[in-house]
């Protein structure tokens, strides 16, 4: 399927290699990231590995990737990317 990421989820990856890049070095963080865009790509084939979360009109799936939870879409021949947050974070309010 094709994989549509939104301007949130991209910027969350922004801030999540920032973080990184402050707090564990530039290389680790660099290496975080690309697994994160593995991930993505993951999903884009195997869309349904992710677990349907029920609550809005459409599904939302959910993934978990280390301390952090993708929240997508499938939808016509397209999974959309729509956030991609910490674990510890609220994230109903971010949705």
């Amino acid at each position: 399927m094709q994989l549509e990421v939104s301007a949130r989820a991209k910027k969350d990856i922004d801030l999540i290699f920032i973080y990184g890049v402050e707090n564990f070095g530039e290389k680790q963080s660099r290496e975080y990231k690309n697994e994160l865009l593995d991930l993505l790509d993951l999903i884009a084939l195997q869309p349904k590995m992710g677990i349907e979360r029920q609550g809005s009109k459409k599904p939302l799936r959910t993934m978990f990737f280390h301390n952090h939870i993708v929240f997508y879409r499938i939808g016509r021949g397209k999974v959309r990317i729509f956030r991609i947050l910490h674990g510890k974070q609220d994230w109903p309010d971010y949705l």
